[in-house]
């Protein structure tokens, strides 16, 4: 008998989705991983607040070099400036441009499309008991771990 291997399907499936938004971001010359830090960027920015590479490396759980790396990127492309903090000369604050704000307009409709596609399989009543399922696994992990 097959055991039923739960967190392989979640990894191929989060493979694939990734794969996917990859490539529709691919026009915007971006990747899932710097959209990512990009929609932290802006979301700050939308609230009013500074945002730091510390906040970013800490709520996204990544290290230093890699989000040092995305963020360098990410501001030869003209989607992020740094701007000194004045009360901490070691940190900057990060600042979208409007090329990035122009852009994250756009992110829920990539997001939506990509839903659309993982989901066009299932009927509305299972994609609501998906969800039901999903939220449940998430709750007992976050339980457990």
């Amino acid at each position: 008998m097959t055991t039923f291997r739960a967190g392989y399907l979640f990894k191929k499936i989060t493979e694939k989705i990734g794969y996917k938004l990859n490539s529709e971001l691919e026009q915007y010359d971006l990747t899932l991983s710097q959209l990512r830090v990009l929609t932290m960027i802006i979301d700050a920015h939308n609230d009013n607040q500074s945002i730091v590479q510390r906040d970013i490396e800490s709520e996204l759980k990544l290290s230093n070099p890699t989000v040092t790396g995305i963020i360098k990127r990410l501001e030869l492309k003209d989607y992020v400036i740094k701007k000194s903090c004045s009360n901490d000369k070691r940190a900057n604050y990060l600042l979208p441009t409007a090329k990035a704000i122009a852009i994250g307009k756009k992110i829920p409709q990539i997001f939506d499309k990509s839903s659309e596609l993982l989901l066009s399989c299932l009927s509305k009543e299972e994609q609501d008991n998906l969800k039901d399922y999903l939220n449940r696994i998430l709750k007992n992990l976050e339980e457990h771990l």
